[in-house]
């Protein structure tokens, strides 16, 4: 609703009387300063003002950057004030300022400003055509490292379901909801059962060869159940199914091979604590990183016989010549890796990340180079249970094990919820209902990605009750066929688990060290390297599936 505040004031206050003086001054939601939604407002504003004041307050109170509000609110505000002073001739001057800290402390530097003026604190933006009202960064080091975009150009969302059911951590629960969806051969009941949207797929949905949903005997037997990548960390199952999905993003499931890895890292989403990207081999869900996504999925390869590499043309030319050796594209994905996949990442670039996606800095230091590739070669390696970037050291299918990190007690009955889930920092216990593991580091236990509590979302999903939309009073009679026991699959799953994040926490102090190293050395500018085509960027094309057959399953 606030858009159409902005959008009436500026005709009654500005188009009405184009050549009289003006102000108009808000404080409302912040999203259109730089949401991709509202390009359409912000021109309209810089085309009608001549100078446009920019007060953002924050306030986020619910994605990884929680910050206190001035109003009890969830949404960030922004006091705006456009300033007409006659008839606009020019693209309007943007001056932004960022006002942080709690609500006492933010109404004090508020107290504190006597007069807009462009010497005191406000930092002036250029956005002619509908740009971003919030400076990128002011950090030099920042603007000149190139966008992780722009090595890796096919940048895509993940699978959107838009209904929960399609997705458990057993492939068990799935036939039961499969089976639960069909058993009624009315319509309206599978309609309902299934969760039909305003927008997207139904059960009179054809897609491809598959028959529609409606039209499915009582007895048909379900697309193939594979692995998916649900949360950071987290491989559930699903049905190979795109009946099922809103967006089933078809060229991610084409490209899928035992090579195929799929780096996720925030285009839009705030990036808080924690590692700045996570890895998934099966195709990740559009919120995959923590629980918020868009456009965040990259692909090493853009098909399945890994013959196209999903990686800037001339980009690894230009570092073979630097560092006089080859790069493949699993050699460049992985220094790149070892510089984001860590808290340190994102503790040194916090404010910056605060209005950008990720940039690298990559060195000119051959040293440091192969230091890094091989550094990023074990994170993925771990961080992918062994599935990727194997060798004599790093064996297929192993997650090393980690001395005193082992099951007291093993897990005979499933937790109803997160309640009968504890942890004891002093004996470094995790409980499980009546199941004890011993070994496990606070460190772990906290791990977080971007607020998102790696643990907390994985045992949760592993309960009677479940967690997230599907566990509330939305809850669907599909939702609501969970899991009736522990499987033993957990056991060993959550062990694999823990040892990878004990690796990983142990990383970190090493991988913040080279960072750091890297920074303060030489680097390789982003006007230093080529850019990527319109063509690289676009998802490649896909070609029609035979869901008759069984699809590759990792």
């Amino acid at each position: 609703m606030y858009v159409y505040f902005w959008r009436w004031a500026i005709w009654k206050a500005f188009q009405q009387a184009p050549e009289e003086k003006a102000i108009i001054s808000f404080i409302t939601a912040s999203s259109w300063l730089d949401g991709p939604a509202f390009v359409g407002l912000r021109k309209l504003a810089v085309d009608t003002a001549n100078d446009i004041w920019v007060l953002d307050l924050g306030g986020e109170g619910r994605g990884a950057r929680k910050e206190e509000n001035v109003f009890d609110i969830q949404s960030p505000v922004a006091i705006v004030t456009l300033v007409k002073s006659g008839k606009a001739s020019r693209a309007a001057k943007i001056f932004y300022r960022r006002i942080r800290g709690t609500r006492q402390e933010k109404f004090l530097q508020l107290d504190e400003i006597k007069r807009l003026h462009a010497d005191d604190g406000w930092i002036e933006i250029a956005a002619p055509n509908g740009e971003k009202f919030i400076p990128e960064t002011t950090s030099e080091l920042w603007q000149q490292l190139p966008l992780l975009a722009d090595l890796f150009p096919w940048q895509q969302p993940g699978i959107m379901y838009n209904r929960a059911w399609p997705v458990a951590p057993s492939p068990e629960v799935l036939k039961e909801r499969w089976k639960f969806l069909l058993e009624d051969t009315d319509a309206d009941s599978r309609a309902e059962r299934y969760v039909t949207g305003n927008s997207g797929r139904n059960i009179y949905t054809k897609v491809g060869s598959l028959e529609p949903l409606a039209d499915l005997p009582v007895d048909a037997e379900p697309q193939p159940i594979v692995r998916m990548g649900w949360r950071s960390f987290d491989q559930q199952w699903t049905f190979d199914d795109p009946r099922l999905a809103k967006t089933d993003s078809p060229a991610l499931w084409q490209s899928l091979s035992d090579k195929q890895v799929f780096l996720v890292s925030p285009w839009t989403a705030r990036i808080s604590n924690g590692p700045a990207a996570t890895v998934a081999v099966g195709v990740p869900d559009k919120h995959y990183y923590c629980n918020r996504g868009g456009k965040d999925v990259i692909p090493l390869y853009r098909d399945q016989e890994c013959e196209q590499p999903n990686v800037t043309a001339g980009l690894r030319e230009k570092l073979e010549d630097i560092m006089g050796l080859e790069v493949t594209p699993e050699d460049f994905l992985a220094y790149c890796y070892a510089l984001i996949a860590h808290g340190g990442y994102s503790e040194m670039f916090h404010d910056p990340l605060d209005s950008s996606p990720v940039r690298i800095p990559i060195t000119r230091d051959l040293q440091r180079f192969t230091q890094a590739v091989e550094m990023g070669y074990e994170l993925l390696w771990l961080q992918t249970f062994g599935q990727r970037f194997t060798s004599d050291a790093r064996p297929l299918g192993r997650v090393p094990r980690i001395d005193g990190l082992f099951w007291l007690e093993s897990v005979n009955t499933l937790p109803q919820d997160m309640k009968e889930i504890s942890y004891d920092a002093e004996t470094h216990q995790l409980h499980i209902a009546d199941g004890v593991i011993s070994g496990v580091l606070p460190e772990v236990w906290t791990f977080e990605v971007s607020g998102m509590k790696v643990l907390d979302k994985w045992l949760g999903a592993r309960t009677r009750k479940g967690i997230g939309r599907a566990a509330g009073k939305s809850a669907t009679p599909l939702d609501r066929i969970r899991p009736t026991e522990w499987e033993d699959e957990w056991n060993d799953e959550l062990l694999d688990l823990l040892r990878m994040l004990t690796r990983t926490v142990e990383l970190g102090p090493q991988q913040m060290q080279l960072l750091e190293e890297i920074v303060q050395g030489e680097l390789i500018t982003a006007d230093q390297l080529p850019s990527p085509t319109d063509a690289e960027r676009k998802v490649p094309k896909t070609i029609k599936r035979d869901y008759g057959q069984t699809s590759i399953t990792f």
